[in-house]
């Protein structure tokens, strides 16, 4: 489980993670960026279970995040144009 204060993921044409085998993370910050052609799935754990914070993530089939506190767009002024953008699915 990466351990982060901010995270950048690529997946370029596949996967980030798997619909059976989430990328879970443990960030103290935000997960920035995350952009796939195929799917995402990203599961966040750790640093006192605060909401998941995200940036600009795409992916070419589908966005599956899971966060028992939740998720929020990023407070990063960078990311004021921050976006969620699934060819198929956003859960």
């Amino acid at each position: 489980m990466p351990n982060a204060k901010n995270l950048i993921a690529y997946g370029g044409t596949k996967d980030i993670g798997a619909k059976d085998k989430y990328l879970t993370v443990s960030l103290s910050g935000d997960l920035q960026s995350a952009n796939a052609d195929g799917s995402i799935y990203i599961r966040s754990r750790g640093y006192g279970s605060g909401s998941l914070y995200v940036g600009s993530l795409y992916a070419g089939d589908t966005i599956v995040l899971d966060s028992p506190a939740g998720i929020k767009m990023s407070w990063d002024t960078n990311y004021r144009n921050a976006y969620l953008n699934a060819g198929i699915r956003c859960s």
